[in-house]
């Protein structure tokens, strides 16, 4: 198992390549069609938008959280 310290960094990645991979598939899908050369260009997609994903979500993510705790109330 991983250690809880490592939670937030673990919650980030995996937020970041799952809605890296379900974009680079969809756009993908819609770009280029299921052809012949689909899995190689969504492959291609998703590991530019996983690089692209973590290191944002990892700066997003805690502004998010911050801003979601000052605007929203107890019930």
């Amino acid at each position: 198992m991983i250690s809880k310290k490592y939670a937030q960094l673990v919650f980030v990645t995996i937020m970041g390549l799952s809605m890296s991979a379900i974009m680079s598939f969809a756009f993908t899908a819609f770009r280029s069609g299921f052809n012949g050369s689909f899995f190689v260009a969504w492959m291609e997609s998703f590991i530019l938008g996983g690089i692209i994903a973590i290191p944002t979500a990892m700066v997003v993510a805690p502004l998010a959280q911050k801003l979601v705790r000052r605007i929203t109330v107890a019930d």
